[in-house]
């Protein structure tokens, strides 16, 4: 079927929806459907390689994008979990991670799956094969190709970089959840500076959208803090409208106490990016 790339993509989407709306994990076992996908964008993905062609990569970049969603849905089935341990999964996703030619939409769904199969029961079993292709090194990698990629945004793209770090970073956590070696990888350049870029983008989005709600003044920050720390029942001569009130300044406490993590994690992140060390 690689001789007809528009027919393959099209069964492998048909495959896709029928995962999505009609999933029998026993038959699906039984059939090896995920093994079958894999190895099928595998063989497409070494063709591409071997001639080089663009249209190649497209096809195959557009088979894997399928494949991994598909993989994805199926991690609620233990039955199909199992068989998600292939050699060309683990290849594609560890060359995925330094291939700077990747659109951001198979980073975030690669990012997405990886989360995914390290919260599940061969999670272990993945980090170790995973560990020995280089899986640390491959993501301080990929942070250092993609942090040029995150200034310029296209609205028209549905998928951002930014949406790529966001799931990547995601992914991160539960890696060292498996492996606290990986918090190594965390505090080199390009990941720290990834995350002080990220963290800023999100202060200076929050900074717009409060005023444009008319902003808050430090005062009723503070009023905010004091009616968070208050009890939630109706006080002794209360109105219900006191209560509203209150958990007002309740709902506004929160969001001074976000802004004020935000801050604080994108000092410490921009103070270890210039000071390396602590001496």
């Amino acid at each position: 079927m690689e001789n007809f790339p528009d027919i393959q993509i099209r069964a492998f989407e048909s495959l896709y929806f029928c995962t999505l709306g009609a999933c029998a994990p026993e038959l699906w076992s039984d059939l090896e459907i995920l093994p079958r996908m894999v190895r099928a964008a595998g063989a497409a993905q070494n063709a591409a390689e071997a001639e080089a062609g663009e249209e190649l990569r497209r096809h195959a970049d557009a088979l894997w994008e399928i494949a991994l969603r598909t993989l994805h849905h199926c991690l609620q089935y233990e039955v199909l979990v199992q068989q998600m341990r292939i050699p060309d999964l683990d290849r594609y996703l560890m060359e995925l991670l330094v291939d700077g030619r990747k659109p951001p939409e198979l980073s975030k769904v690669a990012a997405d799956l990886i989360a995914g199969l390290l919260q599940s029961s061969i999670s272990v079993n993945l980090w170790t094969r995973w560990r020995g292709l280089g899986v640390g090194e491959r993501l301080v990698g990929w942070f250092k190709v993609h942090r040029k990629k995150l200034e310029p945004e296209d609205p028209q793209r549905a998928v951002q970089p930014s949406d790529s770090l966001d799931a990547m970073l995601h992914m991160v956590l539960f890696a060292v959840e498996v492996d606290v070696s990986m918090v190594v990888a965390l505090v080199a350049e390009d990941v720290l500076g990834c995350i002080a870029q990220r963290l800023q983008e999100l202060s200076e989005s929050y900074e717009r959208w409060n005023a444009l709600q008319g902003g808050h003044l430090l005062t009723e920050d503070l009023e905010a803090e004091r009616a968070h720390m208050a009890p939630h029942e109706l006080l002794p001569g209360e109105s219900a409208q006191g209560k509203r009130r209150r958990k007002n300044g309740k709902r506004r406490g929160h969001m001074h106490t976000l802004r004020t993590m935000i801050t604080n994690v994108m000092y410490t992140s921009a103070f270890l990016q210039i000071h390396p060390r602590w001496e």
